[in-house]
């Protein structure tokens, strides 16, 4: 059985904040091309949205005919109508291209803070380092179109309930929908939260397996989108808690980004954290390796 972190919390933490205090200059660089690439896509959609003058706000839904229908179907008309709106698929198409260009600065940055972490090489420009070569490129577009497909999955198998309970609580009343009566469709929402809390719950456990995933085939340890997912799995197996830990630690600095300002400071300590903390478990499921090998030897 895998044990917990090897290393302190604390001590993690206080190391991540050293490392990124010591190169913090580097990694507002690193962010500020991230910014940069989302800042363009935004100049891009909003300028192809006022060129077609269209209509960005969600489409209202529409009536059903008949009263035989329900809320449900009205759903999936409403989903329908929207998908075939022209600034949706703007959006969509904009949005394709933005994932092509930046999913390799994803993993390159993910490799800029796990070589943070690590203390190794920390040129900025190594974040561009999976745009150098075609199978560079593609290896990354395939991890993080897999990675994409993999938690949609699961956001569907854990807030579908929820969802289900959520229309099951409202009934037709001619050509408008309304709560149901005596209690029973707030008694149904109230479920509707429940589920909705235990599905969060679910999804980030779910979600954790895959932590270790882009760091693993960032540095190399695993030259495939799949091997990199199952050994993530096999590693995080007794360490979700670690992961659960760090992020909890770092609420305080979260609720400050409602300031805006000093997000130029929690993105990086975020990515710090995480970086430092997967490279202790990965690093302490090395050793666990290793031992189970030389006992394996001496038997």
């Amino acid at each position: 059985m895998i044990m917990a972190s090897s290393t302190p919390l604390k001590a993690l933490r206080k190391e991540a904040k050293t490392q990124l205090s010591d190169n913090f200059s580097r990694a507002l660089a690193v962010l500020c091309v991230s910014l940069m690439f989302s800042a363009v896509f935004m100049m891009i959609d909003q300028t192809f949205n006022s060129f077609l003058n269209t209509d960005t706000s969600f489409l209202i839904l529409s009536e059903s005919q008949g009263n035989e229908d329900s809320l449900m179907v009205d759903l999936l008309g409403f989903i329908g109508a929207t998908i075939l709106n022209p600034s949706f698929l703007i959006a969509a198409i904009i949005s394709i291209f933005n994932f092509l260009i930046t999913a390799p600065l994803k993993m390159g940055t993910g490799w800029w803070y796990y070589s943070l972490a690590a203390n190794g090489n920390l040129q900025v420009g190594n974040i561009f380092a999976f745009y150098k070569t075609n199978s560079y490129y593609t290896a990354s577009i395939m991890f993080e179109i897999k990675l994409f497909l993999k938690k949609l999955v699961y956001a569907i198998a854990s807030f579908a309930p929820s969802l289900v309970a959520l229309v099951m609580a409202f009934e037709r009343d001619g050509s408008e929908y309304t709560l149901k009566p005596d209690s029973e469709g707030e008694t149904i929402i109230m479920i509707s939260l429940v589920l909705a809390a235990a599905g969060i719950i679910f999804y980030v456990f779910l979600s954790l397996n895959f932590f270790l995933s882009r760091y693993l085939f960032a540095i190399g340890e695993c030259e495939k989108a799949d091997e990199a997912f199952d050994r993530s799995k096999v590693i995080m197996h007794g360490d979700k808690s670690t992961v659960v830990q760090m992020a909890m630690s770092l609420i305080g600095w979260y609720l400050l980004c409602v300031l805006i300002i000093p997000l130029g400071y929690v993105i990086p300590l975020h990515n710090a954290c995480m970086a430092r903390c997967a490279r202790d478990i990965i690093e302490k499921h090395k050793k666990y390796e290793a031992s189970d090998q030389h006992k394996f030897v001496e038997l």
